[in-house]
């Protein structure tokens, strides 16, 4: 039977929020759905082909590359399954916020411009390099904080480095960020680069 190779992020603590037996997510288990007819968003085992439209739909920070199978619907950012194997995982937490520094730096624009070119407040970008220095181990939580109220003090501050920065950029930077570009293409554009860059950044983690 042929299988789909998919992500799907889970939350700190690695149980899926649904199972009653408070069932541990760990690399080798095979997690099927119950008997009864597969529901997208409602019914069954779900995840996402590209690791950008997992991350939307996840619940934390937790990345699993997994193969489905068996009964499968699927729509255009997700799909629904009966069976469900993780295949390696890893905590993505500070990787992330790596990304959505990614994000708002080099999300290309409809113009030939990134994203970075549209913070034209020094703070706002004061902030996305120190975040960038603090993951490095670079940059102290004395810096951090004062790049943070830097920032905070920029009314022209952009919603692309708000997201870049907040504890919840991980799962927001990528479509803030995004927002800027042009529609159709451009946007098709956009997404697909994150994306790429994602399971790049994804796949050193991996085991």
């Amino acid at each position: 039977m042929k299988k789909i190779l998919a992500w799907h992020f889970v939350a700190a603590h690695r149980r899926l929020r649904y199972d009653a037996a408070d069932l541990l997510v760990e690399p080798g288990y095979i997690y099927s759905a119950a008997r009864g007819p597969l529901i997208m968003r409602n019914r069954g085992m779900h995840a996402s082909r590209r690791a950008v439209d997992a991350l939307r739909f996840g619940n934390g920070p937790v990345a699993c590359r997994v193969a489905c199978w068996g009964e499968l619907e699927e729509d255009t950012d997700k799909l629904v399954c009966r069976h469900r194997e993780v295949l390696a995982m890893a905590d993505a937490t500070l990787l992330l916020q790596k990304w959505a520094c990614w994000c708002v730096r080099y999300t290309p624009l409809a113009d030939g411009r990134t994203t970075w070119d549209l913070l034209t407040d020094e703070r706002s970008r004061a902030a996305v390099e120190t975040k960038e220095r603090w993951l490095k181990g670079e940059a102290t939580e004395a810096e951090m904080a004062a790049a943070s109220a830097a920032w905070a003090a920029s009314a022209a501050a952009s919603a692309a480095a708000s997201a870049a920065w907040a504890a919840s950029a991980a799962r927001d930077a990528a479509w803030v960020a995004a927002s800027a570009a042009a529609r159709d293409a451009a946007w098709v554009a956009a997404k697909a680069a994150q994306n790429d860059q994602l399971e790049k950044l994804l796949a050193g983690v991996m085991r």
